[in-house]
């Protein structure tokens, strides 16, 4: 869509709303806010409506995104939301821990020792 913004191969004039997918990645020159820039030269008073199913490690990354997408709303749902549990199943989960068994310890050690001079390099 960049690229078609620049080039005018897009009729911009008629755009109300942006739809933005995977908007968590929206940070420093991703394609999403570089577009979002172009559009917002053009004066086209338009909307922004940002979607993310992965949230962010960080608090100063989905700054950043709020930032990068003009966000002045922000709502969060999950799996306990009531307009999300009726399209999801109840989890049914079992954990089950197990001991090591020596010769995954002795390959271990013996992985790391393999590693030392590479490390060594590196370091």
């Amino acid at each position: 869509m960049q690229s078609d913004v620049e080039s005018r191969l897009i009729d911009t004039t008629k755009l109300v709303c942006l739809v933005i997918d995977e908007a968590h990645r929206a940070s420093g020159n991703y394609a999403y806010c570089n577009v979002i820039k172009l559009l917002e030269e053009l004066d086209l008073g338009f909307r922004i409506l940002s979607l993310s199913a992965t949230p962010v490690s960080k608090i100063e990354n989905l700054q950043a995104v709020v930032t990068s997408l003009r966000c002045s709303m922000f709502e969060v749902r999950d799996e306990e939301d009531a307009e999300i549990k009726q399209y999801t199943y109840d989890k049914n989960i079992v954990e089950i821990l197990i001991d090591r068994e020596n010769h995954i310890t002795e390959l271990e050690q013996k992985l790391y020792q393999l590693m030392l001079l590479p490390m060594a390099f590196l370091k």
